[in-house]
Protein backbone atom coordinates (compact mmCIF):
# COMPACT_ATOMS: atom_id res chain seq x y z
CA UNK A 1 0.00 0.00 0.00
CA UNK A 2 3.26 2.68 0.44
CA UNK A 3 4.48 1.90 -2.38
CA UNK A 4 1.54 2.84 -4.36
CA UNK A 5 0.70 5.87 -2.15
CA UNK A 6 4.85 6.70 -3.07
CA UNK A 7 3.98 5.79 -6.76
CA UNK A 8 0.97 8.25 -7.05
CA UNK A 9 2.97 10.92 -4.62
CA UNK A 10 5.25 11.21 -7.09
CA UNK A 11 3.81 10.80 -10.61
CA UNK A 12 1.58 14.06 -9.12
CA UNK A 13 4.89 16.11 -8.37
CA UNK A 14 6.03 14.88 -11.90
CA UNK A 15 2.90 16.10 -13.65
CA UNK A 16 2.74 19.47 -12.09
CA UNK A 17 6.69 19.85 -12.81
CA UNK A 18 5.83 19.09 -16.74
CA UNK A 19 2.88 21.21 -16.33
CA UNK A 20 4.80 24.37 -14.73
CA UNK A 21 7.62 23.73 -17.71
CA UNK A 22 5.12 24.17 -20.53
CA UNK A 23 3.95 27.26 -18.88
CA UNK A 24 7.59 28.78 -18.50
CA UNK A 25 8.42 27.71 -22.18
CA UNK A 26 5.27 29.78 -23.51
CA UNK A 27 6.99 32.94 -22.08
CA UNK A 28 8.88 34.24 -24.82
CA UNK A 29 11.73 37.69 -24.98
CA UNK A 30 9.69 39.34 -27.67
CA UNK A 31 8.20 42.72 -27.08
CA UNK A 32 4.46 42.47 -25.74
CA UNK A 33 2.00 43.83 -27.70
CA UNK A 34 -1.69 44.53 -27.43
CA UNK A 35 -4.07 43.55 -30.41
CA UNK A 36 -7.13 46.18 -31.03
CA UNK A 37 -10.17 45.41 -33.45
CA UNK A 38 -13.08 47.17 -33.60
CA UNK A 39 -15.82 47.39 -36.01
CA UNK A 40 -17.94 51.10 -36.52
CA UNK A 41 -21.96 50.86 -37.00
CA UNK A 42 -23.73 53.67 -38.24
CA UNK A 43 -27.75 52.86 -37.67
CA UNK A 44 -30.52 54.97 -37.65
CA UNK A 45 -33.98 54.13 -36.07
CA UNK A 46 -37.16 56.59 -36.81
CA UNK A 47 -40.22 55.73 -34.60
CA UNK A 48 -43.50 58.39 -34.44
CA UNK A 49 -45.02 58.89 -30.56
CA UNK A 50 -47.90 60.56 -29.69
CA UNK A 51 -48.87 61.43 -26.17
CA UNK A 52 -52.25 63.29 -24.20
CA UNK A 53 -51.99 64.58 -21.68
CA UNK A 54 -55.75 66.61 -20.57
CA UNK A 55 -56.24 68.17 -16.98
CA UNK A 56 -59.82 69.62 -15.63
CA UNK A 57 -57.94 73.24 -14.52
CA UNK A 58 -61.32 75.20 -14.50
CA UNK A 59 -63.94 72.30 -14.89
CA UNK A 60 -65.85 70.35 -12.11
CA UNK A 61 -63.72 68.00 -9.55
CA UNK A 62 -64.70 65.55 -7.52
CA UNK A 63 -64.57 65.80 -3.73
CA UNK A 64 -63.73 63.42 -1.02
CA UNK A 65 -64.35 63.95 1.97
CA UNK A 66 -63.32 61.56 5.18
CA UNK A 67 -64.48 61.57 9.22
CA UNK A 68 -64.34 59.35 12.20
CA UNK A 69 -67.38 57.12 11.92
CA UNK A 70 -68.02 57.68 16.10
CA UNK A 71 -68.19 61.40 16.07
CA UNK A 72 -68.42 62.62 12.15
CA UNK A 73 -65.30 65.23 12.84
CA UNK A 74 -63.41 65.65 9.68
CA UNK A 75 -59.71 63.63 9.63
CA UNK A 76 -58.41 67.13 8.05
CA UNK A 77 -59.21 68.36 11.39
CA UNK A 78 -56.34 65.74 13.09
CA UNK A 79 -54.36 66.25 10.27
CA UNK A 80 -55.04 63.16 8.33
CA UNK A 81 -53.84 61.03 11.38
CA UNK A 82 -55.93 58.17 12.11
CA UNK A 83 -55.29 55.05 14.78
CA UNK A 84 -55.33 51.91 13.43
CA UNK A 85 -58.55 50.00 13.70
CA UNK A 86 -60.72 52.93 13.68
CA UNK A 87 -64.03 53.05 11.54
CA UNK A 88 -64.16 56.16 9.16
CA UNK A 89 -66.86 57.38 6.73
CA UNK A 90 -66.13 58.26 3.24
CA UNK A 91 -68.06 60.73 1.27
CA UNK A 92 -66.96 60.63 -2.61
CA UNK A 93 -69.48 63.19 -4.67
CA UNK A 94 -68.60 63.18 -8.55
CA UNK A 95 -70.03 65.58 -10.34
CA UNK A 96 -72.58 64.32 -13.38
CA UNK A 97 -70.36 66.62 -15.84
CA UNK A 98 -66.82 65.45 -14.65
CA UNK A 99 -67.69 61.72 -16.93
CA UNK A 100 -68.23 63.31 -19.55
CA UNK A 101 -71.25 64.79 -21.66
CA UNK A 102 -74.30 63.10 -23.07
CA UNK A 103 -76.05 60.17 -21.94
CA UNK A 104 -74.77 57.13 -19.94
CA UNK A 105 -73.50 55.27 -22.98
CA UNK A 106 -71.51 58.35 -24.48
CA UNK A 107 -69.15 59.49 -21.31
CA UNK A 108 -65.79 60.40 -21.71
CA UNK A 109 -64.51 59.45 -18.94
CA UNK A 110 -65.60 56.10 -17.84
CA UNK A 111 -63.41 55.00 -14.50
CA UNK A 112 -62.54 57.24 -11.73
CA UNK A 113 -60.27 56.21 -9.14
CA UNK A 114 -59.01 57.21 -5.51
CA UNK A 115 -56.37 56.56 -3.60
CA UNK A 116 -53.92 57.11 -0.66
CA UNK A 117 -51.18 55.74 0.85
CA UNK A 118 -48.16 56.95 3.36
CA UNK A 119 -44.96 57.61 2.61
CA UNK A 120 -43.64 55.34 4.83
CA UNK A 121 -41.94 52.01 2.78
CA UNK A 122 -44.50 49.35 3.15
CA UNK A 123 -47.33 51.21 3.98
CA UNK A 124 -51.16 50.22 3.49
CA UNK A 125 -52.66 51.49 0.56
CA UNK A 126 -56.21 52.22 -0.08
CA UNK A 127 -57.47 52.07 -3.15
CA UNK A 128 -61.39 53.32 -3.97
CA UNK A 129 -62.69 52.86 -8.12
CA UNK A 130 -66.27 54.30 -9.50
CA UNK A 131 -66.70 52.44 -13.45
CA UNK A 132 -69.60 54.39 -14.74
CA UNK A 133 -69.96 52.40 -17.63
CA UNK A 134 -71.25 49.46 -15.61
CA UNK A 135 -72.23 52.10 -12.52
CA UNK A 136 -70.49 50.27 -9.63
CA UNK A 137 -67.95 50.33 -6.80
CA UNK A 138 -64.93 48.72 -6.68
CA UNK A 139 -62.10 48.62 -3.25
Amino acid sequence: MKKVTTLLVVTMILCGVAAMAGLASAQTSEDPYVRVVWETVSETHDFEHSEQNSQWVFGPQPSIWIAYADNGTNIKDNHYLVENGTDLLVNITIPKSFLGIGNELDNELDTVQFWGSTYIPRSPLFVLQYNATADDWAI
